[in-house]
């Protein structure tokens, strides 16, 4: 498979062969990511491009995978299995604190949230801050570590996050943050700026905690928006991930994280081609 190419200098994904597919109803409980996967694939172009429709199919089938690696990239302690009964309501002798069951079951209803069409601004894809707090309230609603007043809002107290020595995380400030976003909001192709949007957020650390996990689920509203795919980082992924996420807070090393992320956590269509060297 060809590789995406993330060019600090130009900041531009090469796309090639990309064609417009029609939508396609697959409203079938039953036909998993890989039986999607392979029969649209097969079709005569299979370099081709998820569209709206397809795309909130594919999240929705993707659901329980995006779930258990939120709750693995956190550290919760539960299994894929428990995971998947937590979140169908399924009653268990897990043996995980009231709270972590409480944030997987907060981790789901932000994802039901981002998989439903009528919370779909139709074209509009720019973020504000008012919609991130939006998603951190959903994340943070059973969060152990947040207060009430924490919830949904700005921190305002100095942050600490494990691993990172060179970094000062500083105030986040409401100004401040609407005219990154407004920077942001004009990078003009939809991969790119809902990748540097989740780059951006978490390493903005805005709120107390609960940072990784909106800005995962505020990047891929972005992408399923335009039709672009998934971000999800699986579980084998996590620990290199977060060695490239402390030399950006460090460093600023962009290109590093961003080819990681372009190269092995994107579910980008339905064949798993269409990119440059």
């Amino acid at each position: 498979m060809n590789r995406l190419v993330y060019d600090d200098l130009n900041q531009t994904l090469y796309l090639k062969n990309l064609a417009t597919l029609e939508t396609v109803d697959t409203q079938k409980a039953s036909e998993t990511v890989q039986d999607f996967v392979q029969r649209v694939g097969q079709k005569e172009n299979s370099n081709i491009k998820l569209n709206f429709n397809d795309n909130i199919i594919l999240g929705k089938q993707m659901l329980e995978d995006n779930v258990y690696r939120g709750v693995v990239m956190e550290g919760i302690p539960a299994t894929y299995a428990q995971t998947l009964e937590i979140i169908h309501n399924v009653p268990i002798d897990s043996g995980l604190r009231p709270s972590q069951i409480n944030e997987i079951v907060s981790l789901k209803r932000a994802w039901d949230y981002v998989l439903n069409k009528e919370n779909f601004i139709v074209a509009c894809d720019n973020i504000h801050l008012d919609f991130i707090k939006k998603i951190h309230t959903m994340i943070g609603a059973n969060m152990e570590s947040l207060k009430q007043d924490q919830i949904g809002n700005l921190r305002i107290t100095p942050i600490y996050v494990g691993g990172v020595k060179k970094h000062d995380f500083g105030i986040p400030h409401s100004l401040e943050i609407e005219q990154e976003l407004k920077s942001l909001n004009k990078v003009i192709d939809p991969v790119i700026r809902a990748f540097k949007l989740f780059l951006y957020l978490c390493k903005k650390q805005m709120f107390r905690d609960g940072n990784k996990r909106t800005a995962n689920l505020t990047a891929n509203y972005l992408l399923i928006q335009a039709g672009c795919g998934i971000l999800s980082i699986n579980e084998d992924l996590v620990s290199d991930f977060k060695l490239l996420l402390i030399d950006w807070y460090e460093n600023s090393n962009e290109v590093d994280i961003m080819n990681f992320l372009l190269n092995k956590c994107y579910i980008y269509n339905h064949a798993g081609k269409a990119f440059i060297e």
